[in-house]
C-alpha cells in the first residue's frame, strides 16, 4: 500500500449544506451513524488555473485510487501556489442525512 505522508499533511474539504444553505451546527454522532459517512482520501495529481470561475480559483484533478481521477474547483489561489498543492492529500467527506 502506497503510504502519502503524515496525517497533519492531509487538507481536508468538509461542507455541511443544511436546506437554507448555511452551515449546520456541530453534533456528536453515534458510531453507527459514523459508518454511513463516506470518507475518500485522495492526491492532487494536477492543479491548473480555473478560466470559468468568476473568483480566482484552481481546478484541482484528484486521484482517489480505484475510484479513478475526479476533478474540484478550490478558490485557495491567494493561500497556495500550484506547486504548493501538488502531490497533497485531499479529503472529501459526504454525509449521509439519517
Amino acid at each position: 500500500m502506497k503510504s502519502y505522508g503524515s496525517p497533519a499533511e492531509y487538507n481536508f474539504n468538509i461542507v455541511m449544506e443544511t436546506e437554507e444553505s448555511t452551515l449546520a451546527t456541530l453534533e456528536e454522532i453515534t458510531f453507527a451513524d459514523f459508518l454511513k459517512v463516506d470518507i475518500r482520501v485522495g492526491q492532487i495529481i494536477e492543479v491548473t488555473d480555473n478560466l470559468k470561475a468568476k473568483q480566482p480559483a484552481y481546478v484541482l484533478t484528484i486521484d482517489f485510487g480505484e475510484l479513478g481521477h475526479k476533478t474540484s474547483s478550490a478558490q485557495v489561489t491567494q493561500n497556495y501556489t500550484k506547486e504548493e498543492l501538488l502531490r497533497k492529500m485531499y479529503g472529501h467527506l459526504s454525509l449521509v442525512r439519517v
